[in-house]
């Protein structure tokens, strides 16, 4: 009777079946065959089987180190001398190198929140649509591990760059999204050949970090949950910054699985914190429409006091140490207004997303009968430093279209 031996990696069970003396082989021998099975259960990924075969090979089966195994035919096939039976189910939480999480979108904030994830042990599947974007960023991660953790041998997290979004959702149990508007994360997540939504399945979750219309979430909602996983809408507040040093503020709704799922493994290193605003889809865009356009309507006032104590030939340097003596002082002036003086636009936040955000509440404002004349306000006079070609830099810029105003009234 052949003798079984079970050894277990979390999100993976395996058996190896076959008499002692003929599995007694090289580990790098068995690891050709392991690969060729392991990769199709972490979605026809090579890489993450190739993974999955040096960690086991290395930490699990050192037993099978000497002598020579036969394996003939197909690896499934009955006449095989050795048998594997993977069964693929997400374990609850973690990661591991079978069960990487997954990240969309590596932009000015994914890439911060992706390395926070990486940082802390969790081995990374990601994709961005400039792929030579995404391997320069698993090169770095790569590179900054091997610095600081020179000793690190096995157990330490990898970083792979899918092919396609849904390869991502194929190979990880829990897909974090952070995508710059609308368009760009349905056509990612709903793409009828290669989007998100298809590599989905029961167990499986994604968590959408964008700040996107209300409608476009629920449009995603749906379509996870026809797919059996979980959604978790949870945008951010925060820019660039809170982004790489892991405080962002995550406004999360949707499915309460989801939420405690990663509340401790997850939104924890990527934030500071984290709200669960309700089960209802859309409550936690909501909430990032409203402050967002809080803060874009305090930034256009401190781009019209800059502008008139310019105007008035008083000095903005000493505004600013004014403004951080009393009780206007808040990080967001502190931060803001120093780039005005200088007028270097560095992108934390882009402006044209300020300008989306804006637009996103006054819609929102329709829609429930709220009169926004603040906000209207501040809209138009970010739609007019984007048309004048600041959309790109940061919202701070917003002063440059007051400032193209005066001068034009002065000629």
């Amino acid at each position: 009777m052949a003798k079984q031996v079970g050894c277990q990696c979390p999100g993976v069970a395996f058996v190896l079946l076959g008499a002692p003396r003929t599995w007694r082989a090289s580990a790098k021998r068995l690891s050709r065959v392991l690969v060729n099975a392991s990769k199709r259960c972490c979605g026809g990924n090579w890489t993450l089987g190739r993974w999955f075969a040096r960690d086991l090979t290395q930490r699990r089966c050192s037993q099978l180190q000497y002598g020579r195994v036969r394996v003939r035919g197909p690896f499934n096939s009955p006449s095989s001398a050795l048998c594997m039976h993977v069964d693929a189910t997400i374990a609850e939480g973690g990661s591991s190198i079978m069960n990487p999480v997954g990240f969309i979108g590596l932009g000015i904030m994914g890439t911060g929140m992706a390395r926070n994830l990486f940082r802390a042990g969790q081995s990374l599947i990601v994709w961005n649509r400039t792929r030579s974007i995404a391997e320069a960023f698993a090169k770095e991660l790569l590179h900054e591990y091997a610095t600081e953790n020179p000793s690190a041998s096995s157990g330490q997290p990898r970083i792979c760059v899918a092919d396609t979004p849904r390869a991502v959702a194929a190979a990880a149990g829990v897909v974090y999204s952070m995508l710059s508007v609308p368009d760009a994360a349905t056509s990612v997540h709903l793409d009828p050949e290669n989007g998100t939504i298809l590599g989905l399945g029961p167990q499986k979750m994604l968590v959408e970090c964008s700040t996107l219309d209300v409608g476009t979430m629920e449009i995603l909602n749906e379509a996870v949950h026809r797919r059996g996983a979980l959604f978790l809408e949870a945008p951010v507040s925060g820019s660039k910054v809170p982004a790489q040093t892991g405080t962002l503020i995550f406004l999360c709704s949707g499915d309460r699985a989801a939420y405690e799922r990663i509340a401790s493994n997850g939104l924890n290193i990527m934030g500071k914190a984290a709200f669960f605003l309700g089960d209802q889809c859309g409550a936690g865009t909501r909430m990032k429409i409203v402050v967002n356009m809080i803060m874009g309507s305090m930034m256009v006032a401190l781009a019209e006091g800059a502008s008139l104590a310019e105007s008035c030939g008083l000095s903005t340097e000493t505004l600013n140490e004014i403004l951080k003596q009393g009780a206007m002082n808040s990080p967001l002036f502190g931060m803001k207004l120093p780039n005005m003086i200088i007028g270097e636009y560095d992108a934390h936040f882009p402006l044209k997303h300020q300008q989306k955000d804006l637009r996103f509440a006054i819609s929102l404002g329709d829609e429930v009968e709220q009169w926004l004349p603040l906000a209207a306000i501040a809209n138009e006079v970010f739609k007019a430093a984007q048309s004048n070609g600041y959309g790109d830099c940061d919202f701070s810029a917003v002063v440059e279209a007051i400032r193209i105003r005066r001068r034009q009234k002065s000629d």
